[in-house]
């Protein structure tokens, strides 16, 4: 049986940079921590569409952002 998890809020950032890249971000802040997805700006301003990575932080959601980041970025390799 699949588990519900509560959202408590979301924040939506685009155009968040990192090493010279944009990135569209969504950050959900679930019951028990912050849950990150990051996307291509790019591919997400001309098609709509990205792949997308996820990360996930207790607390800290600069932590959970790069680590959506790093999880997109592995999907590459």
């Amino acid at each position: 049986m699949a588990e519900m998890i509560n959202v408590n809020s979301a924040q939506i950032i685009s155009n968040y940079t990192k090493d010279q890249k944009k990135y569209y971000i969504e950050i959900f802040y679930i019951d028990n921590g912050i849950q990150a997805f990051a996307s291509f700006q790019e591919n997400i301003n001309k098609i709509g569409a990205s792949i997308v990575g996820s990360g996930y932080h207790t607390t800290n959601k600069k932590l959970a952002i790069d680590s959506a980041i790093a999880n997109l970025i592995l999907q590459l390799n």
